[in-house]
């Protein structure tokens, strides 16, 4: 009967064994799939962010050059050259 226990507590132990093992293999690759979700949408939230101050510079440097331009059509300094 003691051999038995044994025996049986052995059992146990080893399916314990493997549900822990499995256990922590299957929680390991959720947190290491959800790292690369959370990484996945950082970087695609960074790239949406930067692409917004981009367009909103561009946008500011349009407006820049455009006043510059015609300040300097106002002041005489571009035109037409070829009428002096």
């Amino acid at each position: 009967m003691q051999q038995e226990a044994v025996e049986a507590v052995a059992a146990v132990g080893s399916k314990m064994t493997y549900g822990g093992a499995g256990t922590a293999v299957f929680f390991g690759l959720t947190a290491e799939f959800w790292g690369v979700i959370c990484g996945l949408i950082v970087g695609i939230a960074g790239l949406l962010i930067n692409q917004y101050y981009k367009r909103k510079a561009d946008r500011y440097r349009e407006i820049e050059h455009k006043l510059r331009v015609k300040w300097f059509e106002q002041n005489g300094v571009l035109g037409d050259e070829g009428e002096e």
